[in-house]
């Protein structure tokens, strides 16, 4: 999709879990998939650079998900471009 139509902002969704094992919902506006995304080993952990997080009156985005897909309403998350580890 294209990042922005009709005024509706597009994003990726990536789940993942803090520290403390809470789930954090990361919609990252305006970016490609990255590879690295698909990877099931656990070899690149998503990084955010905090400085990134948008703050501003950003409340609202457009995804796809399937039908029976939730998100609690007390769920953390964020609205920041995403980074992989890479293994060194």
């Amino acid at each position: 999709m294209p990042c922005i139509s009709g005024g509706e902002k597009y994003a990726n969704l990536y789940l993942t879990r803090l520290r403390n094992g809470q789930p954090l919902y990361v919609f990252e506006c305006c970016h490609p998939v990255a590879d690295e995304a698909y990877d099931t080993t656990d070899r690149y952990p998503p990084l955010l650079d905090t400085s990134y997080i948008v703050k501003k009156n950003q409340d609202s985005v457009v995804i796809f998900v399937p039908p029976n897909f939730i998100i609690s309403a007390n769920a953390k998350y964020v609205i920041a471009p995403v980074d992989f580890m890479m293994e060194s």
